[in-house]
């Protein structure tokens, strides 16, 4: 299966963060945000499966964010 990329989005939240979301044709997927020092964690991603699963998660917009 060939994935195109789309636009590259950086996901922030303001703690370091773990969380496992379910990708289309993948299944579960632990994501780890990269700790940021005294800002918390960012997480990039280019993959419009990852993009759609992440933003479909419960904690989306309370959690975390997509920063623009």
């Amino acid at each position: 299966m060939i994935i195109t990329p789309t636009r590259l989005k950086t996901y922030r939240s303001r703690r370091q963060l773990h969380l496992t979301i379910r990708v289309e044709g993948v299944g579960p997927l632990h994501l780890s945000f990269t700790p940021l020092s005294g800002q918390g964690s960012v997480l990039y991603s280019g993959d419009p499966r990852i993009q759609e699963a992440l933003e479909a998660h419960p904690w989306f917009g309370q959690l975390f964010y997509v920063d623009v």
